[in-house]
């Protein structure tokens, strides 16, 4: 059909294909303008009751105006041929979107919010979607956009008078007396029932659509056809904050309502829904440094869990404390949220480190002057500047959160007293590779040390020779280990294994006074242990996920957190936890490109793509350079050669 025309459109290019028939990119010679065109199936043109109603349908779609709905722009037949002219969007499907995980609970808000006033505005013109699936919402840089009205009416849906063998979405796209229209996973049990359904099957759908991009999972599921129905007409979905312990309670009800099997039960108008959302949207965002926030939790099968998490991007960093109640189903969810900014004029930088009550983060901070390390108290929200030099490097805090153990370049460590803000030395540091490896530490309650530089060392608390304990396997393409963590009982610990490749990284579990080691989690670059779960990152999100640290062993199912993490490009931890708060940074990629310059320092000319790199070498004779982009451990090595100026 490429290099055809219908009508003024000459066809492109194709864009895809459903069960409306095939979609293809146009030009519109009058306009000079892309649009795209849906061709009706030829099968469906051949009936002319359903061709009536197809012009019909499109007449009363064309009428809706809004910011948020794909315009038509026109209708017509040549030969045979059927077809609507539309906008042409540039993005991702939503359903494309979620293949990633779920979304950041503001975007879920945003994006909940856009569809809302998108499906009131068409049920204000008399038009019911009744296709309303992630599929058939556009991701653009203008925001959402409603598509694909192939199944829409402008009156209420027909009661079904016989069953049906598939879904109309593959097999009958367009509506046709006692048929069930849709999708089964989106569809209300009113129309499953054969009863008279009305705009709340949009509702419904949308209840659907907002539980799938909060919890990354499809609120009903089954192995069949038949039981994908029962499901839906019986079951109830699995509670939100289950899945999702970020998502807002009040997010969660509006879900709930949306998904009530009685339609009085429901919103009553899409106008209704989308004021909700905004109201969350509003009081998410305002709560920000506004205190504590309660409100009833449900029934919980896990541990209680307390988290606190910090968002660092650009200076600004987020806390919020989560409390699940006890397995009687008797307690409260809570959210507390304050703002860590430095102050005026101070960059925050990584990493942090956190008090072992959680009350106190240590921040790093440059400014004009240089590098220095910050104190932020949470509940004060006091500030002050810590007196350790520019290059030292903070390691653990003490137990009764007095003490800052840090090592310094000369190979010493020191410690800090938080309140006399006196340092006093502890010792010799073995002097051991691992030039660009992370220094970090952790202290038990008995003062034990354990310190990940290349390997890990342990420095007793009796006060003798700190020695060695585990070095890097090169044979198991182990690069270094980091983030080491004492468990609860202060003889077992958690480490991290930075390897050349995602394979080759893991998080094992070790025991002060052995060499054995257990592998915990595969194919991860930094976890940590918080209140009965074990914390680790995938890519840019966070999981947790409930761990026993006795037996060392990870049950459940991981749920996310965030979805925003920085990613370091040398596979750094961004994250770090402390009895009940947990900071990480958050932010866009790290990107640099690599540039020529000439002998006058001007520039010469560019080398491939902006990307995450670590390292790059040039040849002796300036003809080759080659890269290495992103972390090994998150996405592997990638090494390329070219000649100078070519891409």
């Amino acid at each position: 059909m490429i290099g055809t025309s219908l009508g003024p459109y000459e066809i492109v290019s194709r864009l895809g294909a459903g069960g409306m028939g095939e979609v293809w990119r146009p030009r519109d010679t009058r306009l000079g303008r892309d649009v795209a065109i849906k061709v009706l199936p030829a099968h469906l043109s051949a009936s002319p009751e359903i061709r009536a109603r197809f012009e019909r349908e499109a007449r009363a779609i064309s009428k809706l105006n809004h910011p948020h709905i794909c315009t038509l722009h026109d209708i017509g037949r040549q030969e045979e041929i059927d077809y609507i002219v539309m906008e042409l969007l540039e993005g991702e499907t939503l359903a494309h979107r979620l293949e990633k995980g779920p979304l950041p609970i503001a975007e879920v808000l945003k994006v909940g919010t856009q569809i809302a006033d998108a499906v009131g505005a068409a049920h204000r013109s008399g038009v019911v979607h009744r296709d309303l699936k992630p599929a058939n919402v556009m991701l653009t840089k203008g925001g959402v956009k409603l598509m694909d009205f192939g199944l829409a009416r402008s009156t209420e849906i027909a009661p079904v008078t016989r069953a049906v063998a598939e879904s109309p979405t593959v097999s009958r796209p367009l509506t046709a007396e006692g048929t069930i229209v849709g999708t089964f996973q989106y569809m209300a049990p009113e129309q499953l029932e054969g009863k008279t359904a009305d705009a709340r099957c949009d509702l419904w759908a949308l209840g659907c659509v907002l539980y799938e991009m909060t919890t990354g999972k499809r609120a009903f599921e089954g192995k069949s056809q038949a039981s994908l129905i029962a499901a839906i007409l019986k079951e109830t979905p699995r509670p939100v904050s289950e899945l999702q312990p970020l998502a807002p309670p009040a997010l969660e009800r509006i879900v709930n309502r949306c998904m009530e099997k009685d339609p009085d039960e429901r919103f009553q108008s899409a106008r209704d829904l989308a004021f909700d959302l905004h109201g969350v949207a509003e009081s998410s965002s305002s709560s920000i440094g506004e205190g504590t926030r309660a409100v009833a939790a449900p029934p919980a099968r896990r541990r209680w869990i307390w988290m606190a998490i910090t968002l660092a991007s650009v200076g600004v960093a987020v806390v919020a404390l989560i409390w699940r109640g006890p397995a009687d189903g008797v307690g409260h969810r809570r959210a507390t949220f304050a703002d860590l900014a430095l102050p005026a004029g101070v960059r925050t930088g990584s990493p942090a480190l956190v008090s072992s009550d959680g009350r106190q983060v240590r921040l790093l901070g440059a400014d004009r002057t240089g590098t220095h390390y910050w104190l932020r108290d949470l509940d004060s929200g006091g500030i002050h500047e810590l007196p350790l030099l520019d290059l030292s490097a903070p390691l653990a805090w003490s137990a009764d959160g007095r003490r800052i153990v840090s090592w310094f370049p000369d190979n010493l460590l020191k410690e800090l007293d938080v309140e006399s803000q006196v340092t006093r030395t502890l010792g010799p540091f073995p002097n051991v590779p691992g030039r660009f490896s992370p220094i970090e530490g952790t202290l038990n309650r008995a003062g034990d040390m354990l310190v990940a530089r290349w390997g890990l060392v342990h420095v007793p608390a009796s006060g003798g020779a700190p020695t060695v304990v585990a070095s890097p396997d090169a044979a198991r393409g182990e690069v270094f280990y980091h983030a080491p963590g004492f468990l609860p009982d202060g003889r077992h610990y958690l480490f991290s294994v930075l390897g050349l490749t995602g394979e080759q990284s893991a998080v094992y579990a070790g025991t002060l006074g052995s060499s054995a080691r257990k592998r915990v989690l595969g194919s991860i670059s930094w976890a940590a242990f918080a209140q009965g779960y074990l914390l680790f990152r995938r890519d840019t999100t966070l999981f947790a996920q409930p761990f026993d640290p006795e037996g060392l062993q990870l049950s459940g199912e991981p749920a996310p957190l965030a979805d925003d993490l920085w990613v370091s490009p040398w596979g750094f931890a961004t994250a770090w936890v402390s009895g009940e708060t947990l900071v990480y940074l958050a932010g866009p990629p790290w990107r640099s490109q690599l540039t020529w310059f000439d002998r006058s320092g001007r520039e010469s000319g560019r080398l491939g793509d902006p990307a995450e790199i670590v390292t790059f070498d040039l040849s002796p004779g300036g003809t080759a350079w080659s890269r290495q982009s992103a972390s090994p451990a998150a996405s592997g090595s990638s090494i390329r050669r070219t000649a100078p100026g070519c891409a």
